[in-house]
């Protein structure tokens, strides 16, 4: 490739760089009002649902696959524990409780309770009413129930499920009788509602990045180059490989470290090129000097995966096992290489942090 040739592909890839949403979008966690406006409440005559009571705690699962803020569990209830003839006999009624549960063994823990909340009520009890709350508390990834309850024992009352022109959405749920058992239930018409936001994620920038080449080139320094590229060559003098280094700090145990690299083929002459990233147990490299002559060794595979197409993307690879370790070392910085294993026209590059918003990222999740 010419040396105008490299600068064109270099400026594209900086030009159509852009960062990925990874934090605060709003997300819908549960819905199974199935169309039901939240404002409208019904009469509670003709409707049915799943029970609520103190030794039935009721509610829907749901599942994070990232840190969220839960922003709202809402549902349409009743909580009333009898009407005779059309006539309440529910005196001294409480506003029901929302408990979010962690699951343990796929039903709602009866031992567990992360954090429970009240709910608003309507005050009337022949109604039924969308009651929520917005409680702003931060979950880790995982599996939970948000289960209904009595806000006293003499209290009950039930989560709508039908209507004679309504069906709630099916949704997968759970009872507890607290401290006691637990039941889950595969199927269940529920009109709640869970929403959240993702949790902002720490980024953290790379404080080095450089490549390095091989060959003739083996003394020559790339650390002030807006690429990182991995290839290998027919020959040394195109073999190429990527050196990056992420301060970590000293942070609570990581749970989740994610590598992302904004990146693409060089041309497009038809072949692909997989790139597979490394741990590297030196960090004293600098990007400034360091050449191939002097690169630190490999460490493990951490992952790997394949470049196809011209056109930028971003790639991730898990490197929580690497990162963790590092951690718990005691080591504030760690450092992570790029290398391609089998033979390419084309070379995979990838925005360095000279880039802007092409930048390598490390996202940890603590």
């Amino acid at each position: 490739m010419t040396s105008s040739a490299i600068r064109i592909a270099i400026c594209a890839l900086i030009a159509a760089s852009a960062p990925a949403t990874i934090a605060g979008a709003q997300v819908t966690v549960v819905d199974g009002l199935n169309g039901r406006d939240p404002s409208a409440s019904l009469t509670v005559f003709g409707t049915g649902g799943i029970s609520i009571s103190p030794t039935q705690h009721s509610g829907p699962e749901f599942v994070l696959t990232t840190p969220t803020s839960i922003t709202e569990i809402g549902g349409f209830v009743n909580n009333c524990r009898e009407i005779v003839a059309g006539v309440a006999a529910c005196p001294n009624r409480s506003p029901l409780i929302v408990e979010i549960r962690p699951s343990n063994a796929g039903r709602p823990d009866p031992r567990v309770v992360i954090a429970s909340f009240a709910l608003t009520d309507d005050g009337d009890p022949l109604l039924v009413s969308y009651e929520s709350v917005h409680p702003n508390v931060l979950l880790p990834a995982g599996t939970y129930f948000a289960l209904f309850a009595p806000g006293n024992p003499a209290d009950a009352g039930f989560i709508l499920g039908t209507t004679n022109d309504y069906q709630a959405g099916l949704l997968r749920a759970g009872t507890v009788d607290p401290g006691a058992s637990a039941t889950f239930i595969p199927g269940a018409f529920l009109a709640v509602r869970i929403a959240g936001a993702v949790a902002p994620v720490p980024t953290a920038a790379p404080i080095a990045d450089s490549y390095v080449r091989a060959g003739v080139w083996g003394s020559t320094n790339f650390g002030g180059a807006p690429v990182l590229t991995a290839k290998k060559g027919a020959s040394p003098d195109n073999t190429r490989r990527s050196y990056l280094k992420f301060e970590i700090g000293a942070r609570p145990d990581v749970q989740h470290a994610t590598l992302r690299l904004y990146g693409r083929l060089s041309d497009g002459s038809g072949s692909t090129a997989e790139t597979l990233v490394y741990g590297v147990a030196d960090t004293s490299w600098d990007e400034r000097t360091v050449t191939w002559n002097t690169r630190p060794d490999l460490g493990a595979v951490l992952g790997r995966f394949v470049v196809r197409a011209t056109a930028p993307r971003w790639f991730e690879v898990d490197v929580t096992g690497f990162v963790r370790a590092e951690q718990r070392a005691g080591h504030t910085v760690v450092s992570l290489a790029l290398r391609n294993v089998t033979h390419s026209s084309a070379f995979a590059e990838f925005g360095s942090r000279e880039s802007g918003s092409g930048a390598p990222q490390l996202l940890i999740a603590p």
